[in-house]
Formats: structure tokens, C-alpha cells, sequence
């Protein structure tokens, strides 16, 4: 036969494998850093979820309203643009208008007992006071009486 037995075979795989091994295990691995700076708006730094409630919502134009909502113990009175969009489920005849919040104002802060607040609302909070209206303005029919 023409193949040669190498009688250390099992030892240089040992060995090798060894020092793979070890190599690899030396190798300080760290964590990916994010090419984002962690100094931007809308990264939320908030660590206890806010509780979002819909007081009172009324119309006051053919697309504008105003509402109080209350947020963990603070009720905010807000003003609002929406119109509406053409949506759809993505299958045949499912065509609907949706509503979306165009402009949101955050009118005035108080505490439950009436006391003033500073605007202390950030882009979660916005966010979540919109899915609100929006949702109310669904159920009301809003957008189907203007």
C-alpha cells in the first residue's frame, strides 16, 4: 500500500486541538458597542411603564377634537388634528379609512387634586395618547360622520 500510517497522528490532533482551544479561550470576546449614541430622543430611558387612560374626547371641528387623559396620576388636556387614511387587512374588499393623529398639543398638565405641572410628556407617551385617540375615534365613527 502506498499510504504511510503516521504512528503520532492522535497525539498532533490532540495537540492541536488543544491549542485551538486555548487560543480561542484567551480571546477577550466583547460585546458589539452601537453605532446609535445612546443620546437620542426617541431611545426611551424609561424603566416603569406608564398607565394611559381616556377621560373625555369631543370633536370641536370637521377634523379636530380635544380630550383629558390621564396618565399614571397626572390628567393632561390635549388638542388634536386627525384625518383619515385609506387602509386595508391586505386581502380583497378589506379596504377601510383609518385615523391618524396629524398634530397633537399638550394644552395643559395638573395633578389629580388640579395642582400644575410642567409638560414633562416625552415621544412614548405621545405615542401612547395617540393609539388612545385614534382607537376612540374608530369606535365613534368619527371619521365616517365628517
Amino acid at each position: 500500500m502506498n499510504a504511510k500510517v503516521i504512528p503520532h497522528k492522535h497525539k498532533v490532533t490532540g495537540v492541536t486541538a488543544i491549542a485551538v482551544l486555548v487560543a480561542l479561550g484567551s480571546c477577550e470576546y466583547k460585546s458589539a458597542n452601537s453605532s446609535v449614541p445612546s443620546n437620542y430622543s426617541y431611545e426611551s430611558k424609561q424603566v416603569v411603564a406608564s398607565e394611559y387612560e381616556l377621560l373625555a374626547a369631543k370633536k370641536t371641528g370637521e377634523h379636530s377634537g380635544e380630550g383629558v387623559i390621564r396618565i399614571d396620576g397626572f390628567k393632561l388636556n390635549v388638542t388634536f388634528d386627525y384625518e383619515g387614511v385609506p387602509d386595508s387587512y391586505g386581502v380583497a374588499g378589506s379596504d377601510f379609512t383609518a385615523a391618524e393623529i396629524t398634530n397633537l398639543a399638550i394644552e395643559s398638565v395638573t395633578d389629580l387634586r388640579g395642582k400644575p405641572w410642567n409638560d414633562f410628556t416625552n415621544h412614548d407617551d405621545h405615542k401612547n395618547i395617540n393609539i388612545l385617540l385614534v382607537g376612540y375615534i374608530d369606535r365613534n365613527k368619527w371619521l365616517e360622520a365628517a
